[in-house]
């Protein structure tokens, strides 16, 4: 196999490592695309959250005046101050934040990813760039060489 051959081979090797590069990044796109989504669901319901556990908290507020004259209202509102203010209503919570949280992690991983796979493509285009040079003084070599075959040829007749 010539220099030229193998060289153009090795070029043919570093493109199809490019595009499986390219074609990792895109999925890495995609997934990060569809965690971007899916966190802006689990925001959005978070917030939902929030939103209905402070109404309730404000409605248990305005049985302030009512619980005076009421042993009821008074157990209701202290059962509900209990369920919207303990152990529970801090759970889901901490449940959205540990989401959010690995989302984000899982998103910086597909970014890192991303720059990783385009590192080695920058890589692998200037070793093709590279080669492009080796190929063509390997060529310029090979035309010298015919050039002073031919030159010796003649010298002879």
């Amino acid at each position: 196999m010539s220099k030229i051959s193998r060289l153009e081979n090795e070029i043919s090797g570093y493109r199809s490592k490019i595009q499986e590069l390219e074609s990792e990044i895109r999925k890495n796109e995609q997934n990060y695309d569809s965690l971007q989504v899916f966190k802006g669901k689990v925001e959005a319901s978070h917030e939902e959250f929030e939103n209905v556990n402070g109404a309730k908290k404000n409605s248990l507020n305005d049985l302030e005046e009512i619980k005076k004259n009421s042993v009821i209202v008074q157990r209701y509102q202290a059962g509900m101050s209990h369920v919207l203010n303990g152990i529970g209503s801090k759970m889901v919570t901490v449940a959205y934040l540990g989401i959010l949280f690995q989302i984000s992690a899982k998103m910086r991983e597909y970014i890192n990813n991303i720059q990783h796979c385009e590192e080695e493509i920058r890589k692998y285009r200037n070793s093709i760039t590279n080669l492009n040079i080796e190929i063509q003084d390997a060529r310029n070599e090979e035309r010298q060489r015919q050039r002073g075959g031919d030159r010796n040829e003649r010298c002879r007749v």
